[in-house]
């Protein structure tokens, strides 16, 4: 029951997530005239922080004998 809450969980993360890494594209691009202003690059680095804490990761070797 809770790994098929944690599946949906994701699942409905995944439109956030690929809203966040658009966004952040948009506020990076070198075509946007306000990408070099703070306001910009405390924007594009919020997007980075959701759309990396959202991400799914491999399960590390751990290597213990």
């Amino acid at each position: 029951m809770l790994y098929s809450a944690y599946e949906l969980a994701f699942a409905a993360a995944a439109p956030a997530r690929f809203a966040a890494r658009m966004g952040a594209q948009f506020w990076r691009s070198p075509l946007n005239p306000a990408a070099e202003t703070w306001a910009a690059r405390s924007t594009a680095a919020a997007f980075d922080l959701f759309e990396h804490a959202t991400r799914r990761y491999p399960k590390p070797e751990w290597g213990i004998a």
